[in-house]
């Protein structure tokens, strides 16, 4: 039997903007405006999608995992707010049918709603050799195990070895998550100015996407090996203050953490040293 865990939060936003086009209403392109779809439709098409997700994942069950409304990482965040662009006045709205789709996902039996921390975070811990997790969100592809993205049906699902979940966050260290989250990871956040208003905004300036991949490219690295790269990419940015950064930015990005069970990065490197001591006596 395996049960496939799925990833509520991103239901809730994906079914949730379900629109129809006016009949005769149009915008100021002549475009049909778009209106919310019936309650009752929302609700059919979550149930079928749950459905369908747990099937193309080869699944026998489903386990829906939901974010509470309170996250440890916002204690966390000190370089900058955690999600600051989701929060406050000029947060975007939700979609028309986030409530619905979120109560419909919550009156099922299994659905494991996080305490003061994440869904991906709950998704990280049930994971086991009898699950695969289900969701769009890249984050979770550290974590060891099957995964399934339904936005990549070609792809099937796909196994994560321990290995490549560590280097793929890894990476994340390195490049952060700053338009989704806004983790700067291996960065600063410097104040610009748009030549074509002339107002000011905050962009992100450190390693990028393209430098990760050449820095943990080394030929027959370890993980041991990797993580002193990250380590000295992390001290060249913030000289004295590297640790308490690199902590900051991996507690952000860890899946599974808790307000209790916080990454540490000398926790971190000593279970890796064990690890590759134990890979090397077998």
């Amino acid at each position: 039997m395996t049960k496939c865990l799925q990833d509520g939060d991103v239901h809730c936003y994906a079914i949730g903007s379900l629109t129809n086009d006016h009949p005769f209403l149009k915008d100021e392109r002549g475009n049909p405006r778009s209106i919310p779809v019936p309650d009752d439709y929302v609700r059919q098409v979550t149930e079928d999608r749950v459905q369908q997700i747990t099937e193309d994942a080869g699944c026998d069950s489903f386990e829906v995992h939901m974010s509470g409304d309170t996250n440890f990482r916002n204690d966390i965040a000190v370089s900058y707010p955690y999600k600051a662009h989701r929060k406050g006045t000029d947060a975007p709205p939700k979609p028309p049918h986030h409530a619905t789709v979120k109560a419909y996902l919550l009156s099922l039996p299994d659905t494991v709603v996080s305490e003061n921390r994440e869904a991906d975070d709950t998704l990280a811990d049930a994971q086991t050799e009898d699950t695969v997790i289900a969701t769009v969100d890249k984050d979770l592809l550290m974590v060891e195990g099957k995964h399934y993205n339904w936005n990549k049906k070609d792809q099937g699902v796909i196994e994560v070895t321990y290995e490549e979940g560590i280097k793929w966050f890894f990476k994340q260290l390195l490049i952060g998550d700053w338009s989704t989250d806004r983790i700067l990871g291996c960065a600063i956040v410097e104040t610009k100015i748009r030549k074509a208003t002339g107002l000011s905004y905050e962009a992100r300036k450190g390693i990028g996407e393209k430098r990760a991949d050449a820095l943990l490219c080394v030929r027959d690295a370890t993980l041991l090996d990797l993580l002193s790269v990250v380590e000295d990419q992390y001290r060249n940015q913030f000289q004295g203050e590297w640790l308490d950064k690199i902590n900051e930015m991996a507690r952000l990005l860890w899946m599974g953490g808790s307000a209790d069970n916080l990454w540490h990065y000398d926790t971190f490197r000593e279970t890796l040293i064990v690890r590759e001591a134990t890979d090397e006596s077998t």
